[in-house]
């Protein structure tokens, strides 16, 4: 059984970030990791501080949702 992991509010800010640009017909491809971090209300050194990479917050979000 695989366990649920918890995240920080600040996780959960970026994935909501990301959501929302998507949502609004953003290509994952053209969105840029200073663009989530705006819609997350956080500092893309933040962002840095939980993720590698855009591609290791897409597939974070991907697990939360």
């Amino acid at each position: 059984m695989m366990q649920s992991k918890t995240y920080s509010p600040k996780e959960i800010a970026a994935f909501r970030g990301l959501l929302q640009l998507a949502a609004g017909g953003n290509c994952f491809s053209n969105i840029k990791v200073q663009d989530i971090a705006t819609a997350a209300g956080i500092g893309k050194g933040t962002l840095y501080e939980y993720f590698s990479s855009k591609e290791d917050i897409l597939s974070c979000t991907m697990l939360y949702t």
